[in-house]
C-alpha cells in the first residue's frame, strides 16, 4: 500500500489524499450526524405532543372538575371499576389498532368526543363492536366519510355507556 502510495505524483497524491478526506467526512455524517440529527428530530417531536396533551390537559381541568356530580357518581359505578372512560377508549384503541389514526379524544358531561383520519372501516366496525360487549360503551353518534383510499373512512363518534342512553 505504502510502495503505491510513493509510485504517485505529488498530485495523484494530494487528489487520493481529498478523496479520502472527503470519503470520511462522508462517513462521519452518515454515521454520526445524521442519526444523533434524526434522534433530536422525533425527540422533539414527542416533546411537542406532550407539551399538546399538557396544554389541553390544563385547559380543560376545570372542565372536568366541575362535571355534575350525577356524573362522577355514575363513573364510580361503571362497569369498567371507576376508570375514565377517556381512558378505556384510548386503551381499548390501541389494542384494537385504531389509535394511530386517532386524532382526537375529548371528554364530554356524558361520554367521550372521538374524532379519526384515515381509518380502516372493518377495524373501526370491531373496535366498536368490542367497545360495547366489553366495555358497555356504544356510539350514540356516528358520522362516517369516505376515504380515496379503499376501505378507510374518517369518523366522529360521540361515545356513552349504554346504559346512559335513556338518562
Amino acid at each position: 500500500m505504502i510502495a503505491a502510495w510513493q509510485n504517485l505524483q505529488p498530485r495523484e497524491q494530494l487528489i487520493v489524499g481529498l478523496g479520502g478526506a472527503m470519503g470520511a467526512l462522508v462517513l462521519l455524517f452518515l454515521l454520526v450526524v445524521e442519526p444523533l440529527t434524526e434522534r433530536r428530530d422525533l425527540a422533539q417531536s414527542r416533546l411537542d405532543q406532550l407539551a399538546a396533551e399538557q396544554a389541553w390537559l390544563s385547559a380543560h381541568a376545570d372542565q372536568v372538575a366541575a362535571r355534575p356530580e350525577r356524573a362522577r357518581a355514575a363513573d364510580n359505578g361503571s362497569p369498567n371499576g371507576g376508570r375514565s372512560m377517556l381512558s378505556v377508549v384510548d386503551v381499548s384503541a390501541r389494542r384494537a389498532g385504531v389509535h394511530e389514526q386517532m386524532r382526537q379524544a375529548r371528554p364530554r358531561d356524558d361520554g367521550v368526543v372521538v374524532h379519526f383520519e384515515g381509518v380502516d372501516f372493518q377495524k373501526l366496525m370491531t373496535w366498536l363492536g368490542a367497545m360495547e360487549s366489553d366495555e358497555g360503551i356504544v356510539p350514540e353518534r356516528l358520522d362516517l366519510s369516505r376515504q380515496s383510499r379503499a376501505g378507510q373512512v374518517n369518523a366522529d363518534l360521540q361515545l356513552q355507556y349504554a346504559n346512559r342512553h335513556d338518562d
